[in-house]
């Protein structure tokens, strides 16, 4: 199901018409539901590094092609294999975040 509403500089107000008009409310709905969806599962904390860890799968594949990459790959499986060790960044309190790099000399 499509979670977004393709548009672009071209027709972008014929898609602002659109998806205002009251005759696709029901549509707009399930575009909204598919939306919602794709952002639980996608952008929480496990599906960020998910995404994280294919994107660097795919930087693999590529640097593969053109060196031997053992440094790489021992890398590589450290990261991938510590998905679960995730730390909550809410465990963080704001003024955590304020003066970490002062203390990392940043």
């Amino acid at each position: 199901m499509i979670h977004y509403v393709p548009a672009s500089l071209d027709n972008i107000t014929q898609v602002a018409e659109y998806v205002m008009d009251t005759a696709n409310e029901n549509e707009m709905k399930s575009i909204v539901k598919s939306a919602n969806k794709y952002c639980a599962k996608w952008l929480s904390a496990k599906g960020l590094a998910r995404d994280s860890i294919l994107q660097l799968q795919t930087y693999k594949k590529a640097l593969d092609i053109y060196a031997d990459m053992d440094d790489w790959n021992i890398i590589f499986e450290r990261f991938s294999n510590t998905l679960d060790d995730l730390v909550d960044c809410n465990a963080w309190s704001i003024i955590d975040w304020f003066l970490f790099p002062m203390f990392m000399g940043l």
